[in-house]
């Protein structure tokens, strides 16, 4: 540790003293009242249990649990809106906010009687924002000539947009949004543009901020969509009846723009740039975590001084350094279950009925092979992931400095004008690029073949293993939250080679199925509504034993 240098806070950085600011002023908005929304307990342990097989049979990541159960809330109650079964104007919302926060407290996505009943009005009131939305956008029309696809994958948007919305009322993310907003003022200043390069202020301002939200608390698509709304629409939480109608109209304008912005050309640019700086402001994230729990509200003292400061973010490290080796372990262990059951259930639900109505019967070795080989390989790719080394503590404490004092050095990034390639170049990287996903498919095919699949499974089989490897990767990449520099060996470039093309073919796979996946809501409705009225029906005999109990006098 260097020698203990003292600093004032007025020579911290203007962004680091707004940041204390913001902070501060995020923990006193966090401070709620009751009464608050409880529920029975055995009832809860039920759906909690039902959740936690959810989270393995379709796996996300744990921060996208929560929303994930909106949304098949969502998709369950609101189903009739595709359907064209019934309206939804008789739909008591209120009742349907309730049950929708009980039956997140049951699943465990919500603490138990720590949310106040007042936000059963406030996600009314969103709900029969979006529900409006559902009815009066131009695809909800009779005329309307939108194919039921269309129709469907505008109806998942709106409940993906709807969802975060929802998640952000019930548990407002407020220490998040500070240090997002911190990291786009910083990156902001940071990042110089070639003035080659034609992008406005705006444009560039968005893409940050976009960018500062996929690379420090890896954000999915939607929460960004949604946050960009309403920065295009700041009265989006509060819209008067005349601005919810023009809403509704231009829904679909309004989904497109959004969409150009995260598409944009330069939005790689950007991503890469923040996410070499990403380290520094989570490790500082983390540190006003820990002196928010320790009660040590005196942020800008703790920072001045640099050997204080500095022991504190070595805590720090240490902390989500071993954090990080359990979630990776957990993720991994997750991951692998649910390619272990989907594959198992693609296997005797679809694979042996077609090979055995088309090819014959699968034999032992291949049915084995079929299982288990997609299971090994995400086990694989993910044990490969690897913790930083100890030179990546330094080179943090070095640029962490840069960002939080005045008088150090404030170094700039720039993102240059792409130049043109030749004809033979771009050739080659194709041609390189095919060839490494060639050779992946290749010997994923042959063994399949090899061990004598039906054939009809190794083309299923073989695409399914891409949506693996796409998978795999995005944990690999979440294994370099902490990494400042990153220096890859020539086997990681092998690796690359044949694993990012295969991965990016998952990928696509992903995207095609989800946009095609019209069975996929109908399943929702056809699982989740059973168990919910189990759950429904134990905790109403609970509350009505209980009644029964307390009468015996």
């Amino acid at each position: 540790m260097p020698e203990d240098n003292i600093k004032d806070s007025k020579d911290l950085t203007g962004e680091l003293i707004h940041l204390t600011e913001d902070y501060k002023r995020a923990i006193e908005e966090e401070k709620t009242q009751g009464p608050f929304i409880r529920v029975d307990e055995i009832a809860s342990k039920v759906a909690h249990f039902y959740e936690k097989v959810r989270a393995v049979v379709d796996w996300k990541e744990e921060h996208l649990l929560r929303r994930t159960a909106i949304e098949r809330n969502l998709k369950r109650r609101l189903m009739n809106e595709i359907s064209g079964i019934k309206s939804t104007k008789n739909l008591d919302v209120y009742e349907f906010s309730e049950s929708l926060i009980i039956e997140l407290i049951r699943g465990g996505h919500l603490p138990n009687n720590k949310i106040p009943r007042e936000k059963i009005v406030e996600l009314e009131k969103v709900l029969k924002k979006y529900i409006y939305i559902l009815e009066n956008n131009p695809l909800s029309q009779k005329n309307s000539n939108m194919q039921i696809k269309d129709r469907v994958n505008f109806f998942t948007w709106v409940m993906e947009i709807a969802a975060c919305e929802i998640e952000e009322v019930l548990i407002p993310p407020l220490r998040e949004m500070v240090f997002i907003n911190f990291m786009t003022e910083v990156m902001l200043r940071k990042i110089q543009v070639d003035p080659l390069i034609k992008i406005t202020d705006e444009e560039k301002f968005i893409q940050i901020y976009i960018a500062s939200q996929m690379s420090l608390f890896r954000l999915d698509n939607p929460i960004i969509l949604y946050r960009l709304i309403k920065l295009k629409y700041p009265n989006w939480q509060n819209l008067k009846e005349e601005d919810l109608d023009f809403v509704a109209k231009n829904s679909i304008k309004i989904k497109e723009d959004v969409e150009k912005d995260l598409n944009h050309p330069l939005a790689n640019d950007f991503l890469i740039a923040c996410e070499q700086y990403d380290t520094l402001f989570l490790v500082l994230c983390d540190l006003f975590e820990k002196l928010r729990k320790e009660d040590d509200s005196d942020f800008r003292r703790t920072i001045s001084n640099w050997n204080i400061f500095g022991k504190k973010i070595i805590d720090v490290y240490n902390e989500r350094l071993a954090s990080l080796k359990s979630r990776l372990f957990k993720m991994a262990t997750l991951s692998t279950l649910s390619v272990l059951v989907s594959s198992s259930v693609s296997l005797f639900i679809v694979e042996v009925p077609i090979a055995k109505l088309f090819y014959g019967n699968f034999n032992l070795l291949a049915i084995l092979v079929d299982i288990f080989l997609p299971t090994l390989l995400m086990f694989i790719l993910v044990l490969l992931v690897k913790a930083p080394s100890e030179k990546n503590l330094e080179s943090l404490l070095y640029e962490l400095r840069k960002i939080v004092y005045k008088d150090e050095k404030f170094e700039f990034y720039e993102i240059r004008a792409r130049r043109k390639k030749s004809f033979i170049l771009k050739f080659l990287v194709t041609l390189f690029y095919l060839l490494g996903l060639g050779i992946s498919l290749g010997f994923i095919f042959w063994v399949f073949y090899t061990a004598k699949v039906p054939i009809s499974s190794v083309y299923v089989d073989t695409l399914n293993v891409a949506v693996i490897v796409s998978a795999a990767l995005l944990i690999r990449q979440k294994s370099k939250e902490l990494l400042v520099e990153e220096k890859n060996t020539f086997l990681e470039f092998i690796l690359d080679t044949l694993s990012v093309p295969l991965g990016k073919l998952g990928q696509w796979i992903s995207q095609k199925w989800k946009e095609y996946n019209v069975v996929s809501v109908f399943f929702t409705v056809l699982v989740d509504m059973p168990v919910q009225t189990i759950v429904d029906l134990i905790e109403d005999w609970s509350l009505y034993i209980k009644d029964k109990k307390a009468r015996l006098r």
